[in-house]
């Protein structure tokens, strides 16, 4: 049974790293959203209080994004930590 649970850590860490990776990515292509529209969009010419509104709420939604991304890389490298002393045992139980 110990020997399963370094494995399915590792998958457990893959996973979490390319969900947060993904997460990171819609965040950034909503702040890159945010500034096309801003600069060059269909209302880049005028300054209402409508469109500032818009923009801040991709601007806030791309943070959002990847804030959570950054956090579940935290939780990933959580994950890879706790995974230390279970090699590290194994690794002694060898010599």
């Amino acid at each position: 049974m110990m020997e399963d649970r370094p494995e399915h850590g590792k998958k457990k860490v893959k996973t979490l790293v390319a969900v947060a990776f993904i997460f990171w990515i819609a965040g950034f292509m909503m702040i890159l959203n945010a500034v096309y529209q801003e600069f060059w969009g269909v209302f880049a010419g005028f300054d209402d209080s409508v469109n500032s509104r818009y923009l801040e709420v991709f601007q806030l939604g791309g943070l959002g994004f990847i804030f959570s991304g950054i956090f579940l890389s935290l939780i990933a490298i959580l994950q890879i930590l706790m995974l230390i002393p279970v090699n590290l045992g194994k690794a002694i139980k060898k010599k």
